[in-house]
Protein backbone atom coordinates (compact mmCIF):
# COMPACT_ATOMS: atom_id res chain seq x y z
CA UNK A 1 0.00 0.00 0.00
CA UNK A 2 1.21 3.18 -1.25
CA UNK A 3 -0.59 5.92 0.80
CA UNK A 4 0.33 9.55 -0.02
CA UNK A 5 -0.67 12.44 2.25
CA UNK A 6 -2.61 15.77 1.34
CA UNK A 7 -4.99 17.89 1.98
CA UNK A 8 -8.10 17.54 -0.31
CA UNK A 9 -9.59 20.91 -2.00
CA UNK A 10 -8.29 23.23 -5.27
CA UNK A 11 -6.95 25.66 -2.31
CA UNK A 12 -4.11 23.01 -1.32
CA UNK A 13 -3.27 21.71 -4.51
CA UNK A 14 0.17 23.16 -5.00
CA UNK A 15 1.02 23.24 -1.32
CA UNK A 16 4.07 21.90 -0.04
CA UNK A 17 1.76 19.05 1.98
CA UNK A 18 0.41 17.85 -0.71
CA UNK A 19 3.25 15.77 -2.48
CA UNK A 20 1.93 12.89 -1.06
CA UNK A 21 -1.08 13.44 -3.29
CA UNK A 22 1.34 14.78 -6.37
CA UNK A 23 3.46 10.97 -5.72
CA UNK A 24 0.24 8.79 -5.94
CA UNK A 25 -0.91 10.84 -8.79
CA UNK A 26 2.80 10.53 -10.78
CA UNK A 27 1.93 6.78 -9.92
CA UNK A 28 -1.10 6.47 -11.22
CA UNK A 29 -0.09 7.80 -14.67
CA UNK A 30 2.91 6.07 -15.10
CA UNK A 31 1.53 2.84 -14.09
CA UNK A 32 -1.92 2.87 -15.42
CA UNK A 33 -4.02 2.60 -12.17
CA UNK A 34 -6.78 4.24 -11.87
CA UNK A 35 -7.78 5.77 -8.43
CA UNK A 36 -11.56 4.61 -9.20
CA UNK A 37 -12.37 3.39 -5.82
CA UNK A 38 -14.08 4.79 -3.02
CA UNK A 39 -13.81 3.14 0.54
CA UNK A 40 -12.66 3.98 4.03
CA UNK A 41 -12.27 7.92 3.68
CA UNK A 42 -10.06 7.78 0.35
CA UNK A 43 -9.72 7.12 -3.39
CA UNK A 44 -8.08 3.49 -3.94
CA UNK A 45 -6.46 2.16 -7.21
CA UNK A 46 -5.46 -1.11 -7.90
CA UNK A 47 -2.85 -2.30 -9.69
CA UNK A 48 0.83 -3.48 -10.19
CA UNK A 49 4.47 -1.74 -10.33
CA UNK A 50 6.65 -4.12 -11.28
CA UNK A 51 5.61 -7.39 -10.86
CA UNK A 52 4.33 -6.25 -7.37
CA UNK A 53 0.29 -5.76 -6.47
CA UNK A 54 -0.05 -2.20 -4.93
CA UNK A 55 -2.98 -0.26 -3.81
CA UNK A 56 -2.12 3.52 -4.06
CA UNK A 57 -4.46 5.66 -1.83
CA UNK A 58 -5.26 9.45 -1.53
CA UNK A 59 -7.28 9.98 1.76
CA UNK A 60 -10.57 12.50 1.58
CA UNK A 61 -9.11 14.08 4.98
CA UNK A 62 -6.54 16.84 5.67
CA UNK A 63 -3.05 15.45 6.80
CA UNK A 64 -3.75 15.16 10.69
CA UNK A 65 -6.52 13.14 10.45
CA UNK A 66 -5.63 10.55 7.67
CA UNK A 67 -4.08 8.32 10.10
CA UNK A 68 -8.12 7.05 11.00
CA UNK A 69 -8.27 6.49 6.41
CA UNK A 70 -5.13 4.71 6.84
CA UNK A 71 -6.01 2.35 9.47
CA UNK A 72 -9.30 1.84 8.12
CA UNK A 73 -7.41 0.02 5.33
CA UNK A 74 -4.88 -1.56 6.65
CA UNK A 75 -7.41 -3.45 8.76
CA UNK A 76 -10.04 -3.81 5.42
CA UNK A 77 -7.01 -5.09 3.43
CA UNK A 78 -4.74 -7.31 6.44
CA UNK A 79 -1.38 -5.22 5.56
CA UNK A 80 0.90 -5.42 7.66
CA UNK A 81 2.77 -2.94 8.74
CA UNK A 82 5.93 -3.80 6.52
CA UNK A 83 4.00 -3.74 3.12
CA UNK A 84 2.71 0.33 3.95
CA UNK A 85 4.77 3.32 2.66
CA UNK A 86 3.14 6.66 3.69
CA UNK A 87 4.62 9.81 1.09
CA UNK A 88 4.40 13.06 3.25
CA UNK A 89 6.25 16.26 3.02
CA UNK A 90 9.73 16.86 5.47
CA UNK A 91 8.81 20.12 6.13
CA UNK A 92 9.03 19.29 10.37
CA UNK A 93 12.03 18.14 10.04
CA UNK A 94 15.35 19.92 10.44
CA UNK A 95 18.06 20.34 7.59
CA UNK A 96 20.76 18.13 7.49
Amino acid sequence: MIFGLGNPGKDYEQSRHNIGFRVIDRLSQEHRIELDKHSCQAWIGEGEIGKEEVLLVKPLTFVNVAGVSLLQLKQKHKTSLEDIMVISDDVDLELG
